[in-house]
């Protein structure tokens, strides 16, 4: 069985295919969402959005839809919003990760802003650590992914991407923990699914 809470990575879809792309640039390296997946997921909500749509016009502006109970049609038109914002937002920017060569921090932007949401500093970072997770499953198939992780110096820990991709995910960690004179903590794995 695959850990009941897995992490959340910061960049990223565990499960799917290569989500990540990373960018080594001369002053910095970017992690951030593969672009097949951004517009992947873009097409899923555009899809649902335009389903809930109608479903929702239809509850509202029909005589049918008035015959539908009355939690359904409340419900329809919050989930409606709620996807729409989702499509837009994800126009503004999916969130992405940079770690500046010259001073080792690492900053994690949610947008495509130049302000970033927050950010760890290279004295702040304890290390990195490469784990082995489990994601979802279709019948006896389970998504494999690696997740690298940074360890602050109070406590905190944070994914900050996953990938089934392990050539990416090990030189990505290599690379962080030179640039940040840290010691990778170790790849900690998790049992396998079954056993």
């Amino acid at each position: 069985m695959p850990a009941p809470f897995p992490d959340k990575p910061f960049v990223g879809m565990p499960g799917s295919e290569r989500s990540v792309e990373i960018s080594r640039q001369s002053d910095r390296i970017v992690c951030y969402l593969a672009r097949h997946t951004f517009w992947f997921v873009q097409a899923i909500l555009f899809l649902f959005g335009l389903l809930s749509t109608y479903i929702s016009w239809t509850f509202w502006a029909t005589a049918e839809g008035a015959e539908a109970p009355l939690y359904f049609r409340i419900v329809a038109l919050p989930f409606t919003l709620i996807l729409w914002m989702l499509f837009f937002r994800n126009l503004l920017g999916q969130p992405r990760i940079e770690i500046l060569l010259s001073t080792g921090e690492l900053l994690f932007f949610k947008r495509r802003t130049g302000q970033p949401a927050f950010t760890i500093l290279r004295q702040n970072v304890a290390g990195f650590e490469l784990s082995e997770q489990f994601y979802g499953s279709l019948g006896e198939n389970y998504w494999r992914n690696l997740v690298v992780s940074v360890s602050t110096t109070d406590g905190k820990r944070l994914a900050l991407c996953a990938s089934p991709n392990e050539k990416l995910m090990q030189s990505f960690v290599t690379e962080l923990a030179s640039i940040l004179g840290v010691s990778n903590t170790g790849a900690s794995k998790q049992t396998s699914p079954g056993s």
